[in-house]
């Protein structure tokens, strides 16, 4: 019975001081809602005493570990003020980095004091609190429960230390695929490894994808320790390509500088982006710009370029260059336009086969010529309903970034500006910027290529099918 008399007793008492220090409150104002990592001098804190008849007497603030309170050089570290003594004090608790001092405020119901802080210096992408304890006494006694101050918005907890708990203040970062020295996805071959520069493998000069941390305070990269894993978004995927997957995506380490590198390949054509994601989850992820993944890709070399590509109806292209620099890409592409409307030259129910989209990236020689060869066998022209033997006849459908001169139709001079290609607002929607469309003239009637204007150099019908070979000084057409 006395082991039960005693067990009341000491509930009673643990009550009591739950009580008595919910009905003690205090305030704070100026705890920076984000500090960026590394030193943040001069921070000010405002101690407001709501209590009815209780004094403040001392504090203790404790911040979270990694955090460390740093001297200005004299062995400083702090200095208050208040209203109601001429000698309190603040210091760091005798033993630690990471606790702050203040004794001797004698602050009375109603008044505020002013706590101020030499040099918080703060790890890199944290989400921590810190802790304020606040007691009657000028001289701090952790052992008197009923000694304690009750933090507003803060917990009181009747068990251990009985500090009240924090106001969170913690440093933002995030990752980055622009900050300087991470590196964005451009365009790739299916199955190349992605770099900064379009169709450059590591190999031939490119830098691999990358992501850096960033403190988002001052915009500028830190180091700091994670893992980073990529993840992949799809816009848009090519003609028959059902699905399409990542190759090296991580978890990829960062390095001392807080950058992770990545040998990362896509291994089907189409539009995607790059979501990037940290196992520190106070390191906001980041998305990438959008990149092509063409079907085919292929590096120019001093003779040239030739890019093979085959359609899984047969449909095939061969892509050639006279640019001795750069690459080259080509996809059949699951955009579907045509030329059919008068708008751009065409006549209503005109058989189309399959999109082709294709590109050149050449840095020195951008006018360099470009010949295009699609390869499409009778089998698909009687499909879409051309007669085999009147294949000859077959055009170009065209849309391009840039206008070009169309070729002679009953509605190309009327509906075309002077007979140029007309805006494409199903193209631009997609691309954007400006895209236009039209049927391709004879190369015979503009003068040839090099005269700036794609065009159709030859139509042959042999070997089971129809070759269309279209000529450009330009890059990025898609052609139907």
């Amino acid at each position: 019975m006395a082991g039960l008399s005693a067990a009341l007793l000491l509930a009673g008492v643990l009550n009591a001081n739950v009580f008595a220090a919910s009905n003690k409150p205090y305030s704070l104002s100026g705890v920076p809602a984000t500090i960026a990592a590394g030193a943040n001098p001069g921070i000010a804190i405002e101690v407001s005493n709501d209590t009815k008849t209780q004094q403040l007497g001392s504090m203790e603030i404790t911040l979270p570990s990694g955090f460390t309170f740093s001297d200005d050089g004299t062995g400083t570290y702090g200095s208050a003020t208040s209203p109601d003594s001429s000698s309190p004090t603040a210091g760091l608790l005798p033993g630690t980095t990471n606790v702050l001092a203040v004794q001797n405020l004698s602050l009375q119901p109603g008044h505020v004091a002013t706590i101020d802080i030499t040099d918080v210096v703060a790890p890199g992408c944290t989400s921590l609190a810190w802790n304020f304890s606040a007691q009657q006494a000028n001289s701090w006694n952790s052992g008197n429960g009923a000694n304690y101050l009750t933090l507003t918005g803060g917990t009181y907890t009747p068990s251990g230390s009985f500090k009240n708990q924090p106001v969170s203040t913690a440093d933002g970062c995030a990752l980055s695929f622009s900050v300087s020295p991470a590196v964005e996805p451009a365009d790739a071959g299916a199955g190349q490894i992605i770099t900064g520069t379009a169709l450059t493998p590591p190999g031939a000069g490119g830098s691999p994808v990358s992501v850096q941390v960033v403190d988002t305070t001052t915009g500028k990269p830190i180091d700091v320790a994670t893992d980073v894993t990529l993840s992949l978004n799809t816009v848009r995927l090519d003609d028959a390509t059902s699905s399409a997957s990542l190759s090296g995506s991580g978890p990829i380490a960062t390095d001392s500088t807080g950058k992770a590198t990545f040998a990362a390949s896509v291994n089907a054509g189409g539009a995607f982006t790059f979501t990037a994601t940290a196992s520190n989850s106070a390191i906001a992820p980041a998305t990438s710009t959008q990149f092509r993944i063409w079907g085919a890709a292929a590096t120019c070399s001093a003779s040239g370029c030739s890019l093979p590509l085959g359609a899984s109806n047969g449909e095939n292209l061969t892509l050639t260059s006279s640019s001795t620099q750069g690459a080259v890409g080509a996809s059949f592409d699951i955009v579907s336009f045509d030329c059919s409307s008068a708008q751009y030259g065409g006549v209503a129910g005109i058989p189309n086969t399959q999109t082709v989209a294709w590109t050149v990236v050449n840095p020195s020689d951008a006018t360099g010529l470009k010949t295009t060869s699609i390869f499409i066998p009778d089998s698909l022209l009687t499909q879409t309903g051309v007669d085999p033997l009147l294949a000859v006849h077959y055009m170009v459908c065209l849309s391009a970034p840039f206008q070009f001169h169309v070729a002679w139709t009953p509605d190309s001079l009327t509906n075309g500006a002077n007979g140029l290609a007309q805006p494409d607002g199903l193209v631009s929607g997609i691309m954007g910027g400006s895209w236009y469309r039209g049927l391709l003239p004879d190369c015979q009637d503009v003068g040839g290529a090099t005269s700036g204007n794609p065009c159709v150099s030859s139509r042959i019908h042999a070997n089971g099918g129809l070759t269309v070979t279209v000529e450009s000084t330009v890059a990025d057409p898609w052609l139907r």
